[in-house]
């Protein structure tokens, strides 16, 4: 795999994990009630405890997103 081959694939990777943290977004923002309501059917009492956890879910997902994909992204395309 050559490195422009390798810099695209961790742009895909990029983009398609940023697209799950704006669907996660969206899950918090717009649409609050069906997600309270599917994890209420899920998991019960706990739905208001669990729904109370994923910003902090997402925060940590979204340092994740820039640790190992945006920097070595960027580094790649500093070295091509």
């Amino acid at each position: 795999m050559s490195l422009d081959q390798f810099t695209n694939l961790m742009g895909l990777m990029l983009l398609i994990n940023c697209i799950f943290f704006v669907l996660g977004l969206l899950k918090i923002t717009l649409f609050h009630r069906a997600t309270l309501s599917s994890l209420g059917v899920m998991f019960g009492d706990q739905a208001d405890r669990i729904n109370a956890s994923i910003p902090q879910v997402l925060f940590f997902y979204w340092i994740l997103i820039i640790v190992f994909n945006l920097t070595p992204y960027l580094a790649l395309r500093l070295m091509g």
